[in-house]
């Protein structure tokens, strides 16, 4: 008997770590936090497993996220069902599992093999970024205007600038070598190279030149800029909150006396909260130092507030930096705020800060150093290189004062959690440790209340007599209510589809993977997962029918067209007579009459092809358009992009060769009218043929989304080509798929003026559709063949490969050679001449005589007996051209024409190729 899938997982719940991934030889991090190597790819410290509600989830990097089974069948390449069963015999839910020592030494070895490689193409990579970084610094130049550096109001300390104005961060380790760029966009993205290594690198503003110098460290430029501008403390960009505590280690490793004071940003607000402040937090645990929060409690939090109207606003929604706090107040409150701080503790300058002016010439030591031969640029290396290196992990040897109380960390300051707000946001749940947070109604734990508030707030806030409690059963009653009344929402919202991890979302209208849905609701996600209402399908039964002959389970994704049809306003359940619509949109007409040209039978099956699909709703044909050619300005893409898009909307998609190209295809989802637009490439196009050829005449196709299951679905697309190319496609001689034209003239100034009025016009839109819904479609259907054209003619032509040029043109008496008997080598070597001639590619004479065949140009099997007029005779394989007269012996009648042959060949009688 078949197990299904929720008798397993429910079965599974909180056994992933301990019984079921040991049983498929996967190793995962013991805590739910810790990072470490990935069972799917092999990389490492990219991957941890943090098993929500005992389902096995995991996050990965490069690979995504999903459940425990999804973790088994990716990494052990095993299909669902076989998961389900091996997992369901692991918990004595079914027969024997099947697995066997020899599979879990398999996989482990696969494991350690795919770790040892992932770490190889990380260091390669690495390298190949420092190359690259190391060479394109030098690129760059240091005086042109920077937007994002403008909208921070900060200098730029050392940094290149390139030539779309964006900033260009070097990334260095601690001794020296550069190892990736940071390119700063005007809109704060951030991307780095590609491979480039960020951990244990950092970019430094100022130098280190004193032993017990004070030393700044911050995450991002901006931040660090606005730091050091506003103190001249020697300041450290970090770049990432992940990458702080190895900075300061780094830095303490060489700097052992060095006051380290780390400027965390205040990330209260964002999801998830709080990793500036852990991340400080973590550093000065591993190095000593201060901690220092900015502090916006004397401006408005949140931004865009009408009191700020006219005023510096900061780059987010709600401000958490230095360089924040920099734009709103200025940046004597920056060194207000963290003269303060360090002055508060334990750390004191021992020297003259640089002041701001003097740094910015002494800036950017580092990067000097990856730009020796730069004639801008001064060698200061020995100003930051010192003798030795401890092993990053080594505590510093030389106990650093923190506070009073040596070793202790210095508690941050958080203005939105005074004694006072605390009474009146938190509650403390009766008979517990919990507590209830009644702003963001979620209970929090003791110890995370306490790391969010710090310990003397917390303290004093448990022992205040005003403290406020709330009653568990009450509480609980509250939050189950909540929790259902909103799992009621998503039961009516989400449909589960069984076979894989996703819902449909009947709202939005797409597809989900149930980990987002979790995400997004936390507290009703089990409710609806659980919940005997929930809706589920087959996943196969998820649709796009435009036909709307949909079974009763079934789900139709098709909402149908948003265009209308008008009516006529004398009977109200009649259409807009046919010549009235006609004429209110006769410039779409037009347009489509000049983009055939003198081609009528063309302009006829067209505009039929056009309205086929739209009075049989879903219809398929199997038929095409190609419209190409080099004169621009033809309309190709006003009347099949434009105008055709009114008419389609969300089921009109526009691709191009990239598209074509990709390994996902999810551009072919819910699409009735698909335009492609200069998918010419000549590396390609004949290997992309099959693939096209199925767009156009297959019923099915395999929709693949990146990081979503693939699904199969019914092919309703219409396909047009439009290309500037004289040969956008190789079209075959006995085509049957492609209606081809060549529009010769570009568009009319008046015609173009009058169609661009007219696609504002919602009432034309209805009547072209109005009209294409009453063209008469007697005697034409999806088969229906396309015209011959001219323009089809020249693409065959064009497109024949030289044997086949040379034989038909032999045949039509075209080439030097009459059109006698001749023997098979005769033959092939009057194409091989011809083909030097023309400059055509040779094939093989077996591959020739191959394709001569389809012309019913054949040898004879057995061999004939030839007779030349001067007595010369032979004995091959021949191919008869004509009957041969009765009154002649064939074996003379062979060697005249075998004669004759080789005549021309040889230069006499000679027929005259045509001009």
């Amino acid at each position: 008997m078949a197990l299904r899938f929720d008798q397993v997982r429910e079965a599974a719940e909180g056994r992933w770590k301990d019984l079921i991934f040991p049983a498929f030889a996967i190793q995962v991090p013991a805590k739910k936090n810790q990072h470490g190597p990935c069972p799917i790819c092999g990389g490492k410290d990219r991957f941890r497993c943090d098993d929500k509600q005992g389902k096995g989830t995991w996050i990965c990097n490069q690979c995504n996220a999903g459940d425990g089974f999804a973790l088994i069948e990716k990494s052990r390449n095993m299909d669902y069902s076989a998961v389900l069963q091996e997992v369901g015999a692991i918990l004595g839910l079914s027969g024997d599992s099947k697995i066997t020592e020899a599979d879990k030494q398999r996989w482990k070895d696969k494991a350690e093999a795919d770790r040892i490689k992932a770490e190889q193409e990380e260091i390669k990579a690495n390298e190949a970024a420092a190359k690259r970084a190391e060479r394109e610094s030098k690129w760059r130049s240091f005086d042109r205007d920077c937007p994002y550096l403008e909208r921070k109001q900060v200098k730029n300390f050392g940094c290149r600038i390139n030539g779309n104005g964006h900033l260009i961060v070097p990334l260095f380790d601690i001794n020296g070598k550069i190892w990736n760029l940071q390119t700063i966009h005007p809109d704060g993205f951030k991307p780095y190279l590609n491979g480039g290594r960020i951990n244990h690198c950092f970019y430094m503003l100022g130098q280190i030149a004193e032993p017990k110098q004070v030393v700044c460290i911050a995450e991002g430029y901006a931040t660090a800029a606005s730091i050091y501008e506003a103190t001249g403390y020697t300041t450290i960009v970090s770049f990432q909150s992940s990458n702080v505590d190895k900075v300061g280690i780094a830095i303490r490793s060489k700097f052992p006396e060095a006051q380290i004071v780390y400027c965390a940003d205040d990330d209260s607000h964002s999801n998830p909260p709080d990793a500036g402040l852990k991340a400080a937090n973590k550093a000065v645990a591993a190095t000593g130092g201060l901690g220092i929060l900015p502090d916006f409690s004397t401006v408005n939090s949140k931004m865009g507030h009408d009191s700020n109207e006219g005023q510096p606003q900061a780059s987010s929604s709600y401000p958490s930096d230095f360089n924040d706090l920099h734009v709103l107040v200025g940046l004597s409150e920056v060194r207000r705020q963290i003269e303060e701080k360090i002055n508060s503790s334990a750390i004191t300058p021992s020297s003259p800060r640089t002041p701001p002016a003097q740094a910015s010439q002494d800036l950017g030591v580092m990067y000097q150093n990856s730009a020796k031969n730069d004639d801008q640029l001064v060698d200061l290396k020995d100003d930051f290189e010192l003798d030795f290196a401890p092993p990053m992990n080594e505590k510093p040897s030389v106990d650093v004062a923190t506070n009073k109380n040596k070793g202790e960390i210095i508690e941050f300051e958080r203005p939105e959690f005074s004694l006072e707000k605390c009474l009146g946001r938190f509650m403390l749940v009766e008979g517990k440790t919990d507590i209830w947070d009644d702003y963001k109604k979620k209970v929090i734990k003791s110890l995370a209340f306490t790391k969010m508030v710090g310990k003397s707030v917390a303290n004093r806030w448990q022992a205040h007599p005003k403290r406020k409690m709330i009653d568990a059963d009450a509480l609980k009653k509250q939050i189950d209510d909540q929790n259902a009344s909103d799992a009621t929402d998503l039961l009516g919202r989400f449909v589960h589809l069984e076979g894989t991890l996703e819902s449909w979302d009947t709202i939005n209208r797409e597809r989900i993977k149930n980990i987002a849905i979790k995400e997004a609701y936390p507290n009703q996600y089990e409710i609806w997962a659980k919940s005997p209402h929930r809706r589920m399908i087959r996943h196969v039964d998820l649709v796009f029918d435009p036909t709307n002959s949909t079974k009763e389970h079934q789900i139709n994704i098709f909402t149908g067209l948003e265009v209308t049809a008008l009516v006529d306003p004398d009977s109200a359940d009649q259409l807009l007579p046919l010549k009235t619509a006609y004429d209110k949109a006769k410039s779409f007409i037009d347009l489509l009459r000049h983009l055939c040209g003198e081609e009528k039978a063309a302009f006829g099956w067209l505009l039929r092809w056009l309205a086929y699909p739209l009075q049989n709703k879903g219809a398929k044909m199997a038929t095409s358009v190609l419209m190409h050619g080099n004169i621009h300005g033809a309309g190709k893409s006003l009347f099949f992009g434009a105008v055709m898009e009114k008419i389609y909307t969300i089921y009109h998609k526009t691709l191009d060769q990239r598209d074509l190209e990709s390994q996902y295809n999810d551009w072919a989802e819910q699409v009735l009218y698909l335009l492609f637009e200069e998918i010419s490439n000549n590396k390609t196009k004949h290997g992309m043929m099959g693939f096209i050829k199925h767009l156009i005449t297959g019923s099915t196709l395999s929709i693949h989304q990146k990081f979503l299951a693939s699904m199969r679905q019914a092919n309703h697309m219409n396909c047009v080509f439009l290309s500037n190319h004289t040969q956008p496609l190789p079209i075959e001689e006995n085509d049957r798929r492609f209606l081809v034209l060549y529009p010769k003239s570009t568009l009319p100034p008046d015609l173009l003026e009058r169609v661009a009025r007219d696609l504002d016009s919602k009432e034309v839109i209805q009547a072209f559709y109005t009209a294409l819904l009453q063209v008469d479609l007697t005697g034409f259907d999806a088969h229906t063949k396309p015209p011959m054209t001219e323009a089809k003619r020249d693409i065959i032509e064009y497109t024949k490969a030289g044997y086949d040029t040379f034989v038909t043109q032999w045949i039509k008496g075209e080439t030097d050679f009459p059109y006698v008997s001749c023997t098979s080598m005769q033959l092939y070597d009057a194409y091989q001449k011809w083909s030097k001639r023309t400059n055509e590619h040779v094939v093989s004479q077996k591959r020739f005589m191959g394709e001569a065949k389809k012309y019913g140009i054949v040898s004879t099997t057995d061999q004939k007996h030839w007779r030349k007029p001067k007595g010369t005779r032979g004995q091959t394989k021949v191919i008869i051209v004509g009957v041969p007269p009765e009154d002649v012996p064939l074996q003379d009648w062979l060697g005249e024409q075998i004669d004759k042959f080789d005549k021309a060949f040889d230069g006499g009688d000679n027929v005259p190729m045509p001009l």
